[in-house]
């Protein structure tokens, strides 16, 4: 809150309201006044004029209610524990303006004091702040960010005193955003409508005073003229109503008709008390009188059925209007995403005698309605940008329903379902290996089974032995083996003689050669490694 260096009532301070909207203005604003509309706001803040008041209301109702103030100020800061001072500042943001009753010295409490008013009493008696004065805080505690407000209708007296307390709510700060939002957009675009005074029906020039003297026979009449003269005035009847102006002439024009009906009809009684009988002179009163009824009551139910029509094309004149804003919204969101807009014209305009009134409040409904759909489309503009980033779209195949959720609401969704998704990703993932590791496991199990069944069948056989080429050039020397065919290669040397202690050695040493594995001797000599062969072999022969 930025305090201003304004005295409340200089000429310095009124020109500073004017640059700003202001606390007072609020509830106008909102169309919840009732003693200033929408329609007149927008005309004051275009035309830079303020509102002005009568005589009487200044010396009665401002003046009474500054000296009320004054005396119940004492009485507030006894409720606060705190004094009170009256200040003037905008919000940070330079924008909103309050003029305030009374501010604390920490400026975590403020003051609004209203003049004592029953209706307004039996509002606070329920703890509530009167539904006309509720923006108006709804500002004073947006403007200083104070934590609570002193809500107070009195006379000055303890006796006519009563009190609440207000504080601020995330909503309704948001929806006083919106309004003036929607309100300067409205600024802008305004049209300074021509000026047309309160409609007075046309004056309705007298009938002739109708006269009858008559003896057992018409005397004198000028019935003749007379009904010249009601014969125009009917045919000039405007029937085809649109404005105040008509609606007006036409309600005159009814009670012009009732008054000569009845007067005509007096003027025949008085003839009927002279004579008995004068047919054609009563016809014409009777036929004149019934033309007269008939237009009366021709003009009474068309202006009723009139207002009804015009009320109705007003209501379908402002929900196009509202259709047309947010059809301008859905284009600036990228698609149809808006949804219906609920509008009550019918409830707005309930009670409502005049076109002007008619009109005004379906506009306040306008704007009411405008305000609703921005604020949607804002949250679905903010919607829209979270599922546009999501990583698994397919996650959120009911969009359209998410789009009109809480911001906070969707962002924990979203991250709800994309965790949800993870694991389950996850663990199919892990399913998938753990599956693949089983399969490679058994193929890896039957593979050594395999081997092993087949090493253990090549154990089995005899263990063919080759003998090396010196065992050989050995044996077939002394003629004890015979020299092996290409493809008998593998096979043991066939000992045909007898051979020398250390002719075996050499064959067994170098036979064995052919019949390693993995560096280990599985046949021939026994389980020893080729070197420990060699080596017992060398020194078996070394000794020898």
């Amino acid at each position: 809150m930025q305090i201003l260096d304004l005295v409340q009532g200089s000429r310095e301070w009124s020109i500073k309201r004017g640059q700003h909207p202001t606390a007072s203005e609020a509830s106008p604003m909102k169309g919840a006044s009732k003693n200033l509309s929408r329609n007149d706001l927008l005309h004051m803040k275009s035309t830079c004029t303020e509102q002005e008041f009568s005589d009487f209301v200044q010396k009665h109702v401002l003046d009474k209610g500054h000296e009320s103030e004054a005396l119940a100020r004492p009485i507030a800061e006894e409720i606060v524990g705190e004094e009170l001072f009256p200040a003037t500042a905008v919000d940070d943001n330079n924008y909103l303006l309050a003029s305030f009753d009374g501010v604390t010295m920490m400026e975590n409490i403020i003051w609004e004091h209203k003049q004592w008013n029953e209706a307004k009493a039996e509002c606070v008696s329920r703890d509530e702040v009167p539904p006309e004065d509720h923006w108006q805080v709804v500002q004073q505690l947006v403007v200083s960010g104070a934590e609570k407000c002193l809500y107070m209708v009195s006379d000055g007296t303890k006796k006519n005193c009563v009190h609440c307390w207000a504080t601020l709510d995330d909503a309704d700060a948001k929806a006083l955003l919106a309004g003036w939002k929607q309100f300067d957009e409205d600024v802008k675009g305004y049209k300074k409508p021509e000026y047309q005074p309160a409609p007075v029906a046309d004056v309705i020039d007298k009938l002739p005073a109708l006269f009858m003297d008559l003896t057992g026979e018409v005397k004198d009449t000028n019935i003749a003229t007379y009904e010249q003269v009601v014969t125009a005035k009917i045919q000039a009847v405007k029937t085809d109503l649109k404005t105040d102006q008509d609606f007006a002439d036409a309600d005159a024009f009814v009670k012009f008709f009732e008054k000569a009906e009845k007067e005509i009809e007096s003027v025949k009684a008085q003839a009927l008390a002279k004579t008995a009988s004068i047919e054609e002179l009563f016809n014409t009163v009777d036929r004149l009188k019934e033309q007269m009824r008939s237009k009366r009551l021709e003009l009474n139910k068309l202006v009723t059925e009139r207002k009804k029509e015009v009320k109705v094309e007003i209501a379908q004149a402002a929900r196009q209007l509202v259709d047309d804003h947010v059809t301008k919204l859905n284009e600036s969101l990228g698609g149809a995403h808006m949804p219906k807009i609920l509008t009550d014209f019918n409830g707005a305009m309930k009670g409502k005698r005049t076109v002007e009134t008619l009109q005004s409040s379906a506009d306040d409904e306008v704007a009411r309605a405008k305000i609703e759909a921005n604020e949607t489309a804002e949250l679905i503009r903010a919607n829209l940008k979270q599922l546009d980033a999501v990583a698994h779209p397919f996650l959120f195949n009911d969009r359209s329903q998410l789009l009109l959720k809480a911001t906070d609401d969707l962002a924990a969704l979203i991250t709800a379902r994309e965790s949800e998704h993870e694991k389950a990703e996850a663990a199919r993932l892990e399913a998938d290996r753990a599956k693949i590791r089983e399969e490679e496991a058994a193929k890896l199990a039957a593979e050594q089974a395999s081997a092993q069944a087949e090493q253990q069948t090549e154990t089995a056989k005899p263990a063919p032995q080759e003998a090396a080429p010196a065992a050989r050039e050995v044996a077939q020397a002394t003629g004890s083996v015979s020299a092996p065919s290409a493809n008998t290669a593998q096979a043991k040397p066939q000992i045909t003689g007898e051979l020398t202690e250390y002719q075996m050695g050499w064959l067994d040493g170098i036979s064995a050669y052919a019949h390693w594995k993995d560096g280990v001797q599985y046949v021939g000599t026994g389980d020893r490694t080729l070197k420990e062969a060699v080596d017992q072999f060398m020194t078996q022969d070394k000794a020898a």
